[in-house]
């Protein structure tokens, strides 16, 4: 049921804040990975003064920018993943040859871009289809799907698909082919060029075979947001009208994966436990997660096991607590049977965090919901001395309270159970 209504989002997205504000001073880095990654970023000011809030940027003014990072070949990056759409403007005469002609002279720097947006006009459709085929025929050229699985905005997952951006930068730094033997972007296109029209029409009209998973189906898996300690960020400096990258970056890229993209406006920013983030931080996340850094989510059998383990024992922790307090009838009775409930939830909270941290393990947060439901239900705490006392007013046997919680329930259940086979929702 909670997944069903989208409550699981928001109670992993306030679980991990609620976990990060207090583990934030015990957190440390246990990362192994071989690569580090750099974000370099556009903001405001640039983007106010220097591209007078032009959209889409001025194609000029961007190739200006991007020759701070790859003009000095001492300090060039390893692998360049660009989060903007450099796609022709959907105009007739718009020029297919500006970032072709620009990225064939960096043909030893392998480079990731984002398709293009979609756009309903024939033109418009035919003029970023000849681009994305022309843009295939370079060699250190790499296309990959930008999309994040965000829920109202926010976004405490990643996609798990060889064509999303994050995978394909990781391919593009081992100069590796797809896993598994799937095919890029550039060689569904190059095996057929109708495949880039339908990609620019409408993406989800397109296989999903394409991006790796269904994206209209897939909740993705948990990002690490360990990330925040372990990759650098930076926007670009706009000083006496002049851009450039800050004093002593430069040499943080050098050999890199960096990561390009805006950090302006409100059209690219997802709420996430660590706070409002751009969309080209969070794929930079994604990099790091699935750099040897993944969140081991418990599945299936052994996840239920684990936490049937685990909340019983701190439901009886509290329930003995109030048993003995209850008898005493003090306020201290009083101000627990108020606060039971929220206390063993928040400590699963807390005690999911600090295994996330720690461990790098996952518990499902939403779990404890149902043994909270079940307990007073069941007539376990002290919510059913009130049950009782109206039954008994009506005359209802206590029988029929509890079978029409329970069936009510179970039947519900299997109701929307139904409902995600038949037809799933979209997340």
């Amino acid at each position: 049921i909670i997944s069903h209504f989208h409550f699981n989002f928001d109670i992993e997205l306030d679980a991990i804040k609620l976990a990060t504000s207090v583990f934030q001073d015990l957190r440390r880095d246990d990362s192994e990975a071989s690569n580090t990654a750099n974000v370099i970023a556009i903001d405001n000011r640039l983007y106010e003064s220097y591209f007078n809030q032009s959209s889409p940027l001025e194609r000029n003014k961007l190739t200006q920018i991007l020759d701070l990072i790859l003009k000095e070949e001492s300090n060039r990056p390893k692998v360049l993943a660009i989060d903007i759409d450099l796609s022709p403007s959907p105009v007739p005469d718009a020029s297919v040859d500006i970032f072709y002609d620009y990225f064939k002279q960096f043909k030893n720097t392998p480079i990731v871009l984002i398709t293009p947006q979609k756009v309903v006009s024939g033109v418009a459709t035919q003029t970023k289809a000849d681009w994305l085929i022309k843009m295939c025929e370079l060699p250190n050229i790499r296309f990959a799907f930008p999309y994040l699985p965000s829920v109202d905005n926010g976004v405490v997952h990643y996609w798990d698909a060889h064509n999303s951006f994050a995978y394909q930068v990781r391919a593009a730094t081992y100069d590796a082919p797809n896993p598994s033997g799937q095919r890029t972007i550039c060689d569904h296109i190059q095996q057929d060029p109708s495949t880039a029209r339908r990609m620019v029409n409408n993406f989800y009209d397109t296989d999903p075979g394409i991006f790796g998973v269904d994206p209209e189906h897939d909740q993705g898996k948990l990002l690490n947001y360990k990330f925040i300690e372990n990759i650098g960020f930076t926007a670009i400096k706009y000083e006496k009208e002049t851009p450039h990258i800050p004093e002593g970056y430069a040499a943080k890229i050098r050999d890199s994966v960096v990561f390009f993209g805006g950090n302006y406006g409100l059209s690219d920013i997802y709420e996430t436990p660590m706070g409002n983030l751009p969309g080209i931080y969070l794929h930079a996340g994604t990099y790091f997660t699935i750099h040897g850094n993944k969140v081991n989510e418990l599945v299936h059998i052994a996840q239920y096991v684990i936490e049937i383990l685990i909340t019983p024992l701190l439901g009886s922790i509290f329930y003995f607590a109030a048993a003995y307090y209850r008898k005493t009838h003090s306020l201290a009775a009083i101000v627990l049977n108020l606060v039971l409930h929220p206390l063993i939830f928040i400590s699963y909270m807390l005690l999911s965090g600090f295994i996330l941290y720690y461990f790098n393990f996952w518990l499902s947060v939403s779990f404890i919901i149902g043994m909270e439901l079940h307990a007073i239900i069941s007539g376990l705490e002290e919510p059913h001395v009130a049950i009782d006392k109206n039954r008994k007013l009506l005359g209802i046997p206590e029988s029929y309270i509890k079978n029409a919680f329970y069936f009510s329930i179970i039947g519900w259940s299997w109701f929307i159970l139904a409902q995600e086979v038949i037809s799933p929702h979209t997340t």
